[in-house]
């Protein structure tokens, strides 16, 4: 029980990593906001330790 409650955690860490990353490569590609910002945007969420 207790592997299954760190896994469905870690499951949900990644998960929500991969949104903020694909709403990063989103804007990027759209040319949303300042094209600066989005890409530091992408360089950091792309470092992120999974």
């Amino acid at each position: 029980m207790e592997e299954n409650e760190a896994l469905k955690h870690e499951l949900n860490l990644k998960t929500t990593r991969l949104r903020t990353l694909q709403k990063a490569v989103h804007a990027f590609l759209m040319g949303i906001d300042d094209q600066d910002s989005n890409k530091a945007e992408l360089i950091k969420h792309s470092k992120e330790q999974p």
